[in-house]
């Protein structure tokens, strides 16, 4: 069944995986004044193993979040704001990378249908 494609499935969990990241990096540059916050990132290398090895069925984020300990300023606030500015652009860029992706699937679909009906 074209839901349960690998390929659709494995895009999909890493859309997932990249809005988590957003939304983290988005509440990083939120408190980027609050004294005493902690920077936070995540990871998803377990996740990237498991595609890797050919798993099939689900991919379930298994994320883990570490904390900044590094204060960057004398209030003992982690964010370097430049840092999560750019960490953004780069999770937009993935983002758009995998939109195209999955739509380059749908493309290869309506193709294939379309010349079975013929």
């Amino acid at each position: 069944m074209l839901w349960n494609d690998s390929t659709i499935t494995m895009l999909q969990s890493g859309l997932d995986a990249l809005n988590m990241e957003q939304k983290l990096i988005l509440h990083n540059l939120a408190n980027a004044d609050t004294p005493g916050f902690k920077a936070k990132s995540v990871e998803f290398q377990d996740i990237l193993a498991n595609t890797r090895r050919g798993k099939n069925g689900a991919y379930h984020l298994q994320a883990t979040v570490y904390e900044d300990n590094n204060p960057m300023r004398p209030d003992e606030n982690t964010v370097d704001p430049d840092k999560e500015s750019l960490a953004l652009y780069e999770n937009y860029v993935q983002q758009l990378a995998m939109y195209n992706k999955i739509g380059d699937q749908f493309s290869n679909l309506r193709y294939a249908f379309n010349q079975f009906t013929k």
